[in-house]
């Protein structure tokens, strides 16, 4: 058996073993036996599929191996590179919602960053635009628990160039969503 993973694609050994039965060490051995590192990303999933994985663990596994054979670069999916950033705000997902839906309210937080909202499903998700064809999502998460307003805000933003821009965007978003944080704490 290859030597312990403690933790591939940001999952833990634990909760890869708990989930379906193999840890990392046990998948990677077994998509390399099976000659995944030459495969695309299809063909490793169909890999992975045989061996009785849930369609999200199948993502998770090809994904994970991919990253750990230099297949796949941090952030890079098969429509370029994408990024995800969440904050939990102290308000509840409607009040989370209006700092995003009012283009006014928006720009006092967001500052200079393009978004162009294209659709939105009151308090749950807005998705948009930015520079370059960049798809934004965000989503609100009620993490309120006994009355307590709470809100995680995700966004996730795909479509990106290259890794340097993933980076970069990863780091404007992360900014943005700190000054709402605060905004929402005043």
């Amino acid at each position: 058996m290859a030597r312990g993973i403690e933790k591939a694609g940001g999952v833990t050994d634990v909760a890869v073993r708990g989930k379906t039965g193999r840890s990392w060490a046990e998948w990677f051995a077994l998509l390399d036996d099976a000659g995944c590192a030459g495969m695309d990303h299809k063909g490793i999933v169909a890999v992975v599929a045989q061996h009785g994985a849930t369609s999200w663990w199948q993502q998770m596994i090809t994904v994970a191996y991919e990253q750990s054979r230099g297949l796949r670069k941090k952030h890079e999916t098969t429509a370029g590179y994408q990024i995800g950033v969440s904050r939990t705000l102290n308000v509840s997902p409607e009040d989370a919602f209006a700092f995003w839906d009012n283009a006014r309210s928006r720009k006092a937080w967001l500052g200079e960053i393009p978004l162009e909202v294209r659709a939105a499903v009151e308090p749950k998700v807005l998705r948009g635009t930015v520079e370059e064809g960049r798809a934004v999502e965000v989503r609100f998460t009620d993490k309120g628990k006994k009355g307590a307003a709470k809100t995680q805000v995700t966004v996730q933003v795909t479509k990106i160039a290259g890794p340097r821009a993933a980076a970069a965007e990863k780091k404007r978003w992360g900014a943005a969503l700190d000054a709402l944080q605060e905004r929402a704490s005043s």
